[in-house]
């Protein structure tokens, strides 16, 4: 079965490489099977690199990750707030802080 998000079946990509190795020009492959030029010369790379095992199925899934939070690092964000004075939603008024006026 093939991939969900797969552009070709193993069977699309077996014909791409046989076609390629009896000497088709990898343009008129791919124009042919209504694929990119990329295509033909990404199944053609591994399949001489893995043989007929590299035309199966590849996971879509990234390698690595590089700007994945570890799970044993702590956040690094400020603990949630917790109100000043009942009432006024968790944060006091700047001017409830000062001192009363005087001399008006």
């Amino acid at each position: 079965m093939a991939h969900a998000d797969a552009r070709t079946t193993v069977y699309a990509r077996k014909l791409i490489v046989s076609r390629v190795a009896a000497g088709h020009r990898p343009c008129r492959v791919a124009r042919q099977l209504g694929v990119s030029r990329e295509t033909v010369y990404k199944w053609v790379r591994r399949w001489r690199a893995e043989g007929d095992a590299g035309l199966a199925d590849h996971s879509s899934r990234p390698h690595c990750m590089p700007r994945q939070t570890p799970p044993a690092r702590p956040s690094r964000s400020s603990p949630p707030a917790t109100p000043t004075t009942p009432g006024h939603g968790g944060w006091r008024r700047s001017w409830e802080s000062l001192p009363p006026r005087s001399g008006r």
